[in-house]
């Protein structure tokens, strides 16, 4: 880490450009509470599912609410990590296009959890927390470093566990929503053959042309997986969107 980094080191991240990442991995640690959180906030949505084959708009909203941050965080950390993986001699310190964009994911997690814990004042507040959330800003840059292409297939491989999860639950008791559930289906296998595909794509050492390609997809496919856990929570709202 920074903080023990010995002098040659420091120098050897300022001449490449890097900055220190300890506020970086001080907002990774307080923001993993999202785990936890995204296991609580399954656990009501689901016992209403289970009870009353419905959930309630408190326990759906607390669980996209708790999804968006869920999905920041761990794009942030596996971006991180991609970083300190690329550059191993200067682990600790991360480009400033890195820190730039984990700083934009953390603060956006951090965000959405202090939303979370909080009561919906009416059903206006509601309503608008129910709409789709625009995705935080990319970074620029071209082309995308190969430490980011890595941590968003990661990234997204992880995501796509998590949310196969909520599919499942919610297809088990929904009677009235059957073909929203099949769209949601689908829109997860676009997500995953995307992130999968990128994945071999980038096995094969891609061109700089075929790396652009390849970063716009894999961007789509996480800021489609962003949106998923409103579409899990509340298939319904697919029927809302169009």
């Amino acid at each position: 880490m920074p903080g023990q980094a010995s002098p040659w080191i420091r120098l050897l991240a300022a001449r490449r450009g890097e900055v220190a990442a300890d506020a970086l991995e001080n907002s990774r640690r307080s923001g993993r509470i999202v785990y936890e959180e995204l296991r609580h906030a399954e656990r009501s949505w689901r016992e209403d599912l289970r009870v009353k084959a419905a959930s309630s708009p408190e326990a759906t909203e607390r669980l996209i609410v708790v999804w968006y941050a869920y999905v920041l965080q761990v794009v942030g950390e596996h971006m991180l990590d991609a970083d300190y993986a690329a550059r191993p001699q200067t682990a600790g310190f991360v480009s400033m296009t890195t820190a730039e964009q984990v700083a934009v994911f953390f603060d956006g997690a951090d965000s959405w959890m202090a939303r979370s814990g909080g009561p919906a004042t009416d059903l206006s507040d509601r309503a608008v927390q129910m709409r789709p959330a625009p995705f935080p800003r990319w970074v620029k840059i071209d082309p995308c470093p190969r430490a980011h292409l890595l941590a968003m297939v990661a990234a997204g491989k992880e995501i796509i566990e998590c949310a196969g999860r909520l599919l499942t639950q919610v297809a088990r008791v929904s009677r009235t929503h059957t073909e929203p559930v099949g769209d949601a289906r689908h829109i997860l296998a676009e997500a995953s053959a995307t992130i999968y595909f990128a994945q071999e794509m980038l096995a094969d050492g891609p061109r700089r042309g075929d790396r652009a390609a390849v970063a716009h997809h894999l961007r789509r496919a996480i800021e489609t997986l962003y949106g998923f856990g409103r579409v899990a929570a509340a298939p319904h709202l697919l029927n809302d969107d169009e």
